[in-house]
């Protein structure tokens, strides 16, 4: 009879376990919390404000950040079910295209293609 206890009682401590495991998995699983138009409107001016010296549109409205939720964004990526951390590296990767793009098309007299490629690299 002890033994039966005894292996009923693992068989509990098994099924908890397992309870608890699913549990964790279900909260695991859970939609990440969206964010609020003004957090995403934050998140993108802080990061395109870098480009102020650029003469490059750096600051979007609550409107436009809209727009981009409904499909109509002009930068390739952007999703509207973003949390902080991908909407911000997605921003600052925008960011580095643009900056690229606009070394890339500032040439500067004297510099050879491999000087240009160089400076391009390191904005």
């Amino acid at each position: 009879m002890m033994h039966e206890l005894r292996e009923k009682r693992s068989v509990d401590e098994i099924l908890q376990r397992l309870d608890e495991l699913q549990k964790a998995d279900i909260q695991a699983m859970k939609p990440k919390r969206l964010l609020t138009l003004a957090e995403k409107v934050a998140i993108i001016n802080t990061a395109f404000r870098r480009l102020s010296d650029l003469e490059v549109k750096h600051s979007f409205t609550r409107r436009t950040i809209q727009n981009w939720d409904n499909g109509r964004c002009p930068y390739e990526g952007y999703s509207a079910l973003f949390n902080e951390i991908e909407l911000a590296s997605w921003a600052n990767k925008i960011i580095g295209e643009i900056r690229s793009k606009q070394a890339l098309r500032n040439n500067i007299p004297g510099l050879s293609e491999e000087e240009m490629s160089r400076k391009a690299r390191r904005h």
